[in-house]
Parts: structure tokens; sequence; C-alpha cells
């Protein structure tokens, strides 16, 4: 807990005052890769040493601060760099802030400061303008904007460089920003303290230590541990490179997109995201038709069908759905003090219900034919035991809502089954212990017909 000295108020960072689980920002944690911060510093120390040294020639600059890096992030960097110089010319007359400025927003009734940085100012005669420096997609949040600019004098202007595509982008001001930073102070302080797992978890560094996700053994915070999901788990049958590009290195997706992997595939996201958004409404039949008015209409009958052949499903087995992406896992640790390595495996419910004995019962919606569900059979199994028991069997409800009719698989794993199946699990994941996180070229790569789906496809063929 940290204190202005100036108005003795505590500070509540924006990830804190905005993250959906109140845990997030509290309590031991572990060491976590952190290869896109350090990106960010490599590329904010080479335009510092550029705009500073403006007459040193760009080779120069580029061996002096990518040199001992690996052919990729090297290669990764100098893009951005390159980028930067030529979206953002700076005025040789500009006055520099090369040291970045810090914006608070005091709410001295609530005894709450909330700050923000921009990391860089330019300073010209028409005015100062902040700059925001991005090496990833995210953009500045309406929370972040909201501080910038309740602290902002007049003449003052604010942007996001975005690095890896080049784009400056200004940061406009919320409609009222001293009304919104209070409205969320207020919601974080009534919200408690406890663990609330959600889609946020992938990315929490917490998540080998909150419980959500427990250890048959103590954490320690000294050990390195990587969260990956029920889909990584079952990319690394074909390839370690696009699981650690994607959880360990934060490679940027080629051309900042997902891959099309074809209308089935989106059909059945569509699908999953009408039952999240009409699961638990107090009108189904109002929300499915307000989803379904904004897709395609080529998409509504299909979407509709499924949905009718998902809700007869759980009203013939009496089953009374609880909630929508409930995420279940385990962290499987190996090694001991500062040599212990885990990985933290994380899979979505699509629905948590309970039948009419009160049991607890797990929903897998399926759009698609049967396949091999091993791998998800076996995260739930030991996910289910954090909020289940130990000694409750773990019971899971396939439903295959696209077939006429509709058709349930039911699967129920003891207590001496979710053992084997951890003990799988752990098999699977001891790959990613050996990683290099400072090489993104170290983990194998194979090719295979899952190349065409890959999101990394066109970067790898360059660097094999």
């Amino acid at each position: 807990m940290a204190y202005r000295a100036v108005a003795n108020l505590r500070e509540v960072s924006v990830a804190e005052l905005t993250a959906a689980c109140p845990a997030a920002a509290r309590g031991a944690r572990t060491r976590q890769p952190a290869a896109q911060l350090e990106r960010w510093r490599i590329l904010r120390d080479l335009l510092v040493d550029a705009w500073v040294n403006r007459d040193a020639p760009t080779e120069e600059l580029l061996e002096r601060h990518l040199g001992v890096l690996s052919r990729l992030e090297a290669d990764l960097i100098a893009r951005m760099f390159h980028n930067v110089r030529r979206s953002f010319p700076v005025p040789d007359s500009a006055e520099i802030d090369l040291e970045g400025r810090r914006f608070w927003f005091d709410a001295e009734e609530l005894g709450a400061t909330v700050p923000a940085s921009v990391t860089f100012s330019i300073n010209t005669d028409e005015g100062t303008e902040h700059v925001r420096l991005k090496t990833g997609r995210s953009r500045t949040t309406d929370a972040e904007a909201a501080v910038l600019w309740s602290a902002a004098e007049d003449g003052e202007t604010f942007v996001d460089l975005m690095a890896s595509t080049g784009e400056v982008e200004e940061i406009a001001a919320p409609p009222d920003p001293e009304a919104l930073l209070t409205d969320l102070l207020e919601e974080h302080s009534q919200r408690g303290s406890g663990v609330r797992p959600g889609p946020a978890c992938v990315w929490c560094r917490r998540a080998a230590t909150c419980g959500a996700f427990p250890s048959d053994r103590p954490v320690s915070s000294r050990a390195r541990t990587v969260n990956v999901t029920k889909t990584d788990v079952e990319a690394l049958e074909s390839c370690h490179r696009r699981v650690a590009w994607r959880r360990v290195h934060g490679v940027p997706r080629d051309d900042g997109e997902e891959i099309d992997m074809g209308s089935s595939l989106g059909q059945g996201r569509l699908f999953h995201a009408l039952v999240g958004a009409a699961e638990g409404a107090d009108d189904l039949r109002a929300a499915v038709d307000t989803f379904l008015a904004g897709v395609p209409p080529s998409e509504v009958a299909e979407l509709r069908l499924m949905w009718e052949n998902h809700r007869r499903l759980i009203d013939e087995e009496g089953l009374a759905v609880r909630q929508t992406e409930f995420p279940v896992g385990i962290t499987l640790i190996e090694g001991e003090g500062a040599e212990a390595v885990g990985t933290s495996v994380i899979a979505f419910l699509d629905l948590t219900a309970r039948d009419a004995t009160g049991a607890p019962v797990a929903i897998e919606l399926k759009t698609g034919n049967p396949t091999d569900h091993v791998i998800e059979d076996d995260i739930y199994a030991v996910g289910l035991r954090r909020w289940i028991g130990p000694d409750t069997p773990a019971v899971i409800h396939r439903h295959y809502v696209r077939w006429d009719p509709p058709t349930c698989e039911v699967v129920a794993l003891g207590p001496g089954e979710v053992e084997a199946a951890a003990e799988r699990l752990r098999r699977r994941v001891r790959p990613i212990h050996d990683w290099d996180w400072d090489d993104p070229l170290q983990p194998a790569y194979a090719e295979g017909p899952w190349c065409n789906g890959c999101e990394f496809r066109l970067t790898c063929r360059a660097y094999r």
C-alpha cells in the first residue's frame, strides 16, 4: 500500500481499480514471463538514445541496444523503432521530456489517489503532447484517459503511439473524467478482497498462488510459472513454438489478426457468445432475440436451432444453469525454491449447473462432431475438485447441439481417475518447464496441417 506524501492518500492503480477480481493485484505472485514489458523497455531506451544522439547512425543505435538479443526479438524491436521514426518525427526545435511523467487523480473524500503515466512529452510552441508508447495492441483505457485528462492543463494533449503498426491515435477525454473515476473508486471500496475467477485469469500473475487453480504443494513466490489454456495444452501435441510464442514471448500475431478458421468455427463462437449473453437473463427469449438481431441474417436460423436444442437438453435433464464461462484448472509445480518451475492450466467450462438432486454438473456445448476429449476431461476433472471437493465425482455433460435430435454424452470421473488425470496433465505440460524465456527460437516447431490455422504461420516460416 503506497501513499502520496503530499496528500497522505492511498494509491490505487488503474489495473486494481478496474480488475474484475479483487485479489488480482494483492498478495504473493510468482515470477512470470515479461517479454512484452522488456520489449517495451528496450524500445523506449532505443528511442531515447536516438533522440539524444540525433547524429548517431541507425545501425550503430540498433547494434548498441539489440546486439545481444535473439534474431527474432531484435527484428521485432527494430521494426517498431522504424515505425516510430517514420510515423512520429520529432522536430529539432522541440523540447523532449524523456523521463516520462505521472498524472494523478486525487479523491480526498475517498482517501485514495489514482496514477497514470506517459512515456515521453514533446513540448513545442503549440503546446505539450504527452505520448504513451505501446508495443502491443491495447490502447489507453477510459479509466487511464480519465486520470490523464483530470490532471491536464491548457495546451496539453495525449496520444497512443502504436509501435507495432506506426499508428498515432489521439487519447480523447471521457465525457466526465472525475465522475467516472469516483464511481470506480466507490465500487472498488465495496468489492471486498475475495478471489473471483474469470477470463482475465489467463493473464494474471497470481494464477498460481490465488488458490483458484490449486497445486498439491505450496507455491513459492520464487517459482517461475506460465499460464496456459486448454487450447494451449492441446496445441502442445503438435507444436511447442506456437504455445511458447503465445504465453512466454508475446510474439505479435501475423497482421495483428486471428487466422480465419472457417465458417463452422466462427458459427461455434457466435453460439457460445449467444449462450453467454442469454443464460442468466431475466427473459431468455428477449435476450436471444436481442443477440440475434446483431448477427448476419445468414447465421440466425442455425443459431436459433442450436439454442433451442441446447435448452431442450437442459430441460430434459432437469438442469439448473448457474454460471457461464467458469474457469477451472490446476497448478503443476516441479523443483524446489528458486529452481521451482510450474504451469497453471486454466480452462473455461461453458456452463455450470445443478441437477434435480442438487449435484454439480459441468456442461460443455459442442457445435461440431465428436473428437478426442481426453485433455478437456482431464482439466475439468482436476479443476472441479477446488469447487466440488475431492470425494465428489466430476460429472461432465457434453451437449451436441447441432445434431437432430440433440444428444448428451455423460462423463463421470471419480477420485482415482482424477489423480490419473492430474498425472497425465503433468506429463503434457512438462516441456514448458524447459523453455528458454530469453530465446523465442528455442522451443521446437513442427510443420503439419495445423500450420494453416496458426496465427504465427508467416513469422514462423521466416525464422526456421
